[in-house]
């Protein structure tokens, strides 16, 4: 199996005023790299999604052709969230399984955006596994985690239980993916019909208030800030089903064995969470 790797998280892009932007920044690509003379099909993959309240955990099996088979999965308690709180949960989901630390091939997890704890618990751990078990380690962009499950929008692999199929309508279709920004505010990001996985979105800060003008009739809308938001929508854009509407740790699986066939290895000591916005201390001091 020939395997290569991406870290997802890009720096935000000026804003073009419209849901979805032409700009886009390619990932990187190199050759693949051959696998070792009976290798196995399958690789175990661990996946870490603490972007926000309500995280999760995940283990995978990926095959060479980009499909997963998710193992288990595990919801983690809505409360104030720590590296030392994470791994105990992380060894639970593996001995449940029978599978060794080590035998831990791939590390996926969430870069952001996202609660600004969060990201770095979570991105810490990541490392630390990563680093401890000899694991490959690729970093997940929150919006397109968010996307993942949504048919129709990437001309990938299935995703596990939701087969990406095209949509019966027919023309260009739009996704618009939220998470909540504070301050009356949204990270944004827009996807269109049969895009690439391995092509990072415009990630942009926007006003509840500017989002929400940027939608059209025929849009489809996710991400949690919709349990406020469904209600005030324009006519004409739709929402995805609810299950849908937060991130979870199989779509970051999903994501990093079909990121780890395309894109270059991050080293541990290179991935750092992506928060696209200062912190309000960082805002304010820059104001003194």
């Amino acid at each position: 199996m020939s395997l290569q790797w991406i870290q997802m998280s890009k720096p935000p892009i000026a804003d073009s005023g419209q849901l979805c932007s032409n700009q886009r920044v390619k990932s990187p690509s190199s050759p693949a790299k051959r696998s070792q003379p009976g290798a196995p099909d399958l690789v175990r993959v661990l996946a870490l999604e603490t972007s926000g309240r309500h995280g999760s955990i995940a283990i995978l099996k990926g095959q060479s052709d980009g499909a997963a088979q998710v193992v288990d999965q595990l919801s983690l308690a809505a409360v104030p969230r720590t590296a030392e709180s994470l791994l105990p949960a992380i060894g639970e989901i593996l001995d449940q399984a029978d599978w060794p630390p080590r035998s831990i091939q791939l590390v996926s997890v969430i870069t952001g955006p996202g609660s600004f704890t969060g990201l770095r618990v979570g991105v810490t751990t990541a490392k630390t596994f990563a680093y401890a078990a000899n694991s490959e380690l690729v970093g997940i962009h929150t919006l397109t985690a968010l996307a993942m499950p949504v048919p129709g929008f990437f001309s990938q692999p299935g995703f596990p239980g939701q087969p990406m199929i095209s949509s019966q309508r027919s023309g260009s279709r739009r996704l618009g993916a939220i998470l909540n920004a504070q301050r009356q505010e949204l990270f944004a990001a827009c996807y269109e019909s049969a895009g690439s996985v391995g092509t990072a979105p415009a990630t942009r800060v926007l006003s509840i208030s500017a989002w929400l003008g940027l939608l059209q009739p025929g849009d489809q809308v996710v991400g949690p800030p919709l349990e406020n938001l469904a209600s005030r929508l324009p006519q004409g854009v739709e929402t995805v089903p609810k299950r849908w509407w937060q991130p979870d740790a199989v779509s970051v699986g999903q994501l990093g064995i079909i990121l780890a066939l395309q894109a270059n290895q991050v080293q541990p000591m290179e991935l750092v969470p992506q928060y696209y916005r200062q912190s309000a201390a960082e805002e304010k001091a820059d104001r003194l």
